[in-house]
């Protein structure tokens, strides 16, 4: 493809959306396989949680459950993680393999929670002060983070392509990002807020539909169940929650219960497939800027020009002559009547002759050896 086609269709946000659309049944299917490794490792947790907190062991309970927390945080993070290389695995046209990416990511775990903590770093600090300022210093001090985060995030949001991909180091990465969007950042920042927003919308539209026809068929027992949840708080673990909430569900029957688990679950895929829809939007845009960037550096690439040794004119070889004279009237000199009707054995004689050497005074003799003429007959020979 030409450079100024691939400006036309591959860098068109009109070409990146129908990339994206052509993906979404790959997008789900990986969902899927991802979401259920999910419920796998969630569910272990929740169940150890639940168990401790029927035995009534509560010292126990707190304590292997908040391990527990610490153990669904890096479990999710991993499998989040790992939708980098699921994506861009689809755009590229290779396999779903759901636990190589998995493993990818393991064995990346500290760049990867490297380059996370520098980001949170980075975001701590920065709203830091905001906890010592009041009134309208604050407001202004969030707005202009705000902007500040608008601006920089189109710029560094590739930085897990890098590190899965491009096995790029943490700061390598940011700069690495920072290289391959460079002046395209107005198009892809809107590409990217934009597709965040729809999906996050998207998300919470059909998990909150999904919910209303939850709560329809069990009225009862999700009324009671969101009041415990209210008198949980939000501060405790996720996990810890789950289980007490999961432990009064069976006191509403299987019905209740199957319904209710049927509407986490469902909730569970929802978020998961929106999560790799937007993470496909990202990698359908670095394969197009990686090919925009290697197509340009080759159409830009300038041969090396030859060193002046190499150059070979013609009119040098004629800088030292003065004239030169052809005369084509003259007769040619040579004369070849001496041994040009002569053949081969005979010439051979001519040159056998051990004539002397005259310019040197006869003190050097030439001698031709005399070698048979194979198309002489024996007679002649003998």
């Amino acid at each position: 493809m030409a450079y100024e086609n691939v400006l036309k269709e591959s860098m068109s946000t009109r070409g990146i959306i129908m990339r994206w659309l052509k993906l979404i049944p790959y997008t789900a299917i990986v969902s899927l396989k991802q979401g259920s490794l999910f419920v796998l490792f969630n569910a272990f947790a929740v169940f150890v949680s639940f168990s401790l907190y029927q035995n009534e062991s509560y010292s126990w309970f707190v304590s292997i459950a908040m391990g527990l927390s610490v153990f669904c945080f890096g479990v999710n993070f991993i499998l989040g993680y790992s939708s980098v290389k699921l994506m861009q695995d689809g755009v590229n046209g290779s396999n779903q393999d759901v636990l190589g990416a998995v493993i990818l990511t393991i064995r990346k775990i500290i760049i990867i929670f490297a380059s996370s903590f520098l980001l949170g770093a980075a975001i701590y600090f920065t709203l830091l002060p905001a906890m010592y300022l009041s009134g309208g210093f604050k407001n202004w001090y969030l707005f202009i983070l705000v902007l500040i985060y608008t601006f920089f995030s189109p710029y560094i949001i590739f930085y897990p392509w890098m590190i899965m991909l491009e096995d790029k180091s943490v700061f390598e990465s940011f700069s690495a990002s920072y290289h391959l969007v460079r002046s395209r950042w107005i198009k892809y920042a809107l590409l990217f807020f934009l597709s965040a927003l729809i999906m996050f919308f998207a998300v919470i539209g059909i998990i909150f539909f999904a919910g209303l026809i939850s709560v329809w068929i069990n009225w009862e027992a999700s009324w009671s169940l969101w009041r415990m949840n209210q008198f949980l708080g939000d501060t405790m673990p996720f996990n810890i929650k789950l289980a007490i909430l999961f432990s009064q569900m069976t006191n509403f029957g299987l019905k209740a219960t199957f319904s209710l688990t049927a509407f986490m679950l469902f909730s569970l895929y929802v978020a998961v497939f929106g999560l790799n829809m937007f993470v496909m939007i990202l990698a359908v845009s670095y394969k197009t800027l990686n090919d925009y960037n290697l197509i340009a550096s080759s159409e830009k690439e300038e041969k090396p020009e030859p060193k002046e040794d190499d150059l070979f004119e013609i009119t040098s070889l004629f800088k030292n002559v003065k004239e030169i004279t052809i005369d084509t009237k003259e007769p040619e000199t040579f004369d070849d009547s001496a041994i040009g009707h002569l053949n081969r054995s005979e010439t051979l004689r001519q040159f056998n002759k051990e004539d002397e050497d005259t310019a040197n005074f006869g003190k050097v003799k030439h001698l031709v050896h005399e070698y048979p003429d194979p198309t002489d007959s024996e007679d002649e020979k003998q």
